[in-house]
């Protein structure tokens, strides 16, 4: 991991991404929220929304945890977005079906001319190394697919456990936050 954070560090100071940025929440709220702005490179548009750069989130109990989430985040969304120094076209490397053919790096990017915002990060991951990164990004995949097909009706939606995930401190500090 102080591999991985030196990487970011390091992107930081090239300007390629800022320093995470500590939202604040109420005092009580059981989690932290970090952002950190992604520059453009050359030739990249900005995002549709009119930010005049991308923005990555972190989200953790722990602020340090925040904090390193949002810049790997970051530099995620960094190394999708266009650039006029990129190749025309990218090819697999690797694939489930054999060979691929090489795709136009509009098709692949964030921020290219004329797209429009069609292209987003689904299934995109950053990791720690290739191996890393390409579980990650199926995972990622996974679970875009997964969230679809339950909301479009194609998939039941089912309980999770009460011990899935520890829920309790945002379940807790939401119900002091009702109106009355």
């Amino acid at each position: 991991m102080r591999a991985t954070l030196a990487k970011l560090e390091a992107a930081v100071a090239r300007g390629l991404i800022s320093r995470p940025q500590r939202q604040h929440l109420p005092q009580d709220f059981p989690f932290n929220a970090t952002l950190c702005a992604v520059d453009l490179p050359d030739g990249c548009q900005p995002p549709l929304s009119g930010s005049p750069r991308r923005v990555a989130t972190g989200y953790a109990f722990d602020a340090d945890q925040a904090d390193f989430l949002a810049l790997a985040e970051a530099a995620e969304r960094y190394s999708l977005q266009f650039s006029t120094a990129r190749p025309a076209a990218l090819t697999a490397f690797r694939a489930s079906g054999g060979q691929t053919p090489p795709t136009a790096i509009e098709d692949l990017t964030l921020g290219a001319p004329g797209t429009n915002g069609r292209i987003d990060s689904r299934g995109c991951a950053s990791g720690t190394s290739r191996g890393d990164a390409s579980i990650r990004a199926v995972l990622e995949a996974l679970e875009h697919r997964t969230l679809s097909a339950m909301l479009s009706g194609l998939t039941p939606c089912h309980a999770l456990p009460p011990d899935y995930a520890n829920v309790a401190p945002l379940e807790s500090w939401l119900t002091k936050q009702f109106r009355r």
